[in-house]
């Protein structure tokens, strides 16, 4: 799938900050759009497999490199109003139905970013998360206590229909503290599926991998392909190919996967 790769300069709090971009398109004319964000130690390129995956069915992917993760300096303001920008780019360049989603930190930005696209106009058909973790108002390294600051942001509007893939609980998503926000959000909108991928670690959801990381962060190629796999049908269903009348059907998920010890659905 062809890869178009540039640079794009946004304005905020009065300087030019510049991020390098991938844009993962279609061989036809995309039928949705999605913006990827990576998380914390992540580039650009920690999404080519879901976005090829993507790209492949229709939808074109955006996987721009973020600025610092770390809190403070409001790096995470900036990249909330950063990824606002590059959905108004998206949809400016394409007109159709859009997405966005994020891995670890990265999904807690898209939650943010997905309330700051509706109060400036722009509709979210979609909200993917993958091992998200949120965050709390004091900073630091988030525990699995409620994550204050992504829920009182989140709190603000009704989420999009949204699918959370869920490693197993540890340090590096917070315990699982993005289930707090989610159960929250379940009694305003009952288009939200929660999945924890039995066994999975907090980086299956990325790659490629090379060898070293996967030998040394615990990478699991089959928990991947499955992120992926939950990932592009989610997508498809929502955004991509909604009058086909394909449906993301909990039930089936349920009854295929559960049952085969792969995974547990928690919402």
């Amino acid at each position: 799938m062809p890869v178009e790769e540039g640079h794009r300069s946004l304005v905020h709090a009065g300087r030019t900050v510049t991020v390098p971009f991938a844009l993962f398109l279609p061989p036809q004319t995309p039928t949705a759009a999605i913006l990827l964000l990576h998380g914390f130690g992540g580039t650009r390129w920690h999404h080519r497999n879901l976005a090829e995956r993507c790209s492949a069915n229709g939808v074109a992917v955006l996987t721009p490199d973020m600025v610092s993760l770390l809190p403070g300096d409001g790096a995470r303001d900036t990249n909330v109003l950063l990824a606002v920008q590059h959905m108004q780019w998206l949809s400016a360049r394409f007109g159709v139905e859009l997405g966005i989603g994020g891995h670890s930190a990265g999904g807690g930005i898209a939650i943010e970013a997905q309330v700051a696209c509706a109060e400036n106009g722009i509709k979210i058909s979609a909200l993917l998360l993958l091992d998200a973790v949120g965050s709390s108002d004091g900073g630091g390294r988030p525990g699995p206590e409620p994550p204050t600051r992504t829920m009182r942001v989140a709190a603000q509007r009704c989420p999009p229909p949204t699918l959370s893939l869920r490693a197993e609980p540890g340090g590096w998503n917070a315990y699982g503290n993005i289930l707090h926000l989610l159960r929250v959000w379940r009694a305003l909108q009952p288009s939200i599926c929660d999945v924890k991928l039995v066994g999975a670690s907090h980086i299956d959801p990325v790659g490629p991998m090379p060898w070293v990381a996967r030998a040394f962060l615990g990478w699991h190629a089959e928990a991947h392909e499955l992120f992926i796999r939950l990932s592009v049908e989610f997508l498809l269903a929502a955004i991509a190919k909604p009058d086909a009348g394909l449906h993301f059907d909990t039930t089936a998920l349920t009854s295929e996967l559960v049952r085969a010890g792969r995974v547990v659905c928690d919402l």
